[in-house]
């Protein structure tokens, strides 16, 4: 009988060890947060391009999708320009940077929204989501960016990027804006812009070359200050009379009724 009993007691301790072992370790179901888990997040938001965007709607669509540009489109786009900092801004075909160097240079110049100012540091994480802010990727699906120094165009130190010392453009810059067009797929609209860029020293730092005496004479003449010539010139278009420095095609889509652009390419030449 006590053989007996003690044989039932072991088999009892078998079928305990071997329920232990078929038993998960962890039975709770894994937690996932989604497909951007690994996304990097920022609360900064760009520019809004809503006075460019009225200015299209209240002109004439022609054949192929051109837009007719008025004096009001030509004064917007030149302040989204002005907003996004074109000169800064890199060569770029859906997210694929000429240069990533650049990309992170152009964001750190844009970095406080206010031109000539900039930040001591940037953390690598905010200024990868500040580049997936600006610039469209196929899809929405962003490649990781490779975060170290990049030659003449930021300096890292593990953990943020920081400027190399060095001085900067300062020239006031007006973005002549000579054809638009438009398309549609799905939800987004595209634009595909050409803008000339000239530059003009307003600031007095140079000798005056042949567009500040340009800009000066014609100041005289309207009886007007620089800045209020410069708005002049490119309203009536004798903008173009002074020497451009370079031309941008520049492609960007606004989705749905958003008024926020997303950069899809730029060709600078």
């Amino acid at each position: 009988m006590k053989k007996r009993l003690g044989i039932i007691v072991i088999c009892f301790v078998i079928l305990a060890m071997l329920t232990a072992c078929s038993r998960p370790q962890n039975s709770e179901p894994p937690v996932s947060n989604g497909s951007n888990n690994n996304e990097p997040v920022t609360d900064y938001y760009p520019p809004s391009i809503e006075g460019l965007i009225s200015a299209i709607d209240d002109s004439d669509i022609l054949e192929e999708g051109s837009i007719a540009i008025t004096a009001d489109i030509k004064r917007e786009f030149n302040q989204m320009g002005q907003d996004y900092l074109f000169f800064f801004m890199p060569d770029v075909d859906w997210y694929n940077f000429d240069s990533t160097g650049s990309a992170l240079h152009y964001i750190l110049f844009t970095w406080t929204g206010e031109f000539g100012t900039f930040p001591e540091s940037a953390p690598k994480d905010e200024a990868e989501a500040r580049l997936r802010k600006v610039f469209a990727a196929p899809d929405n699906e962003y490649p990781k960016l490779e975060h170290k120094t990049y030659g003449k165009y930021v300096m890292f130190d593990g953990e943020s990027y920081t400027l190399w010392p060095e001085s900067y453009n300062d020239h006031t810059m007006i973005y002549d804006l000579v054809e638009l067009k438009m398309n549609w797929e799905g939800n987004y609209t595209y634009y595909t812009a050409t803008a000339d860029e000239y530059q003009f020293d307003l600031s007095g730092y140079y000798e005056p070359g042949e567009n500040e005496k340009y800009i000066f004479e014609r100041a005289n003449t309207l009886g007007l200050d620089d800045v209020s010539t410069l708005a002049k010139l490119l309203e009536t278009g004798e903008i173009s009379d002074a020497a451009k420095s370079r031309t941008y095609i520049i492609k960007f889509r606004i989705e749905d009724d958003d008024t926020i652009p997303m950069i899809v390419s730029v060709d600078s030449f």
